[in-house]
């Protein structure tokens, strides 16, 4: 003797159904990535010199890398604002930290030889 359900049933107790969904802002934050609108990641920045098409083009496989490596001179510049929250990332609602309101928090980006510089506030 088990427990049977019709179509109806089985349609009225669905996961899409139950109201469960949790919006964006309440399991990432401001962030969007994990989503469609994720940015795509080029293969390397192109807003610093470019020898020959791509910033390590000078280098290859003879290349001592301990001895010589790209130097871009550009500085990559970053502003964070670190704070706690409450967040659901899985489901769950849990005390994080948030980078600019954002979990996960942004990407960093640079291409080799590239220095970064990151500015913290501490909420």
């Amino acid at each position: 003797m088990g427990i049977t359900f019709s179509k109806r049933d089985a349609a009225t107790y669905s996961a899409a159904n139950l109201g469960g969904k949790l919006l964006q802002t309440r399991t990432n934050g401001k962030s969007v990535l994990g989503t469609l609108l994720a940015p795509l990641l080029p293969m390397f920045l192109e807003n610093n010199p470019l020898p020959n098409g791509s910033p390590w083009s000078l280098l290859n496989h003879t290349t001592d890398y301990y001895e010589h490596f790209p130097r871009t001179g550009v500085i990559r510049s970053y502003d964070f604002t670190v704070s706690r929250g409450i967040i659901a990332p899985d489901g769950y609602q849990r005390s994080v930290l948030l980078v600019n309101g954002a979990f996960p928090g942004p990407l960093i980006e640079a291409n080799w030889g590239d220095t970064i510089q990151v500015t913290l506030h501490n909420n």
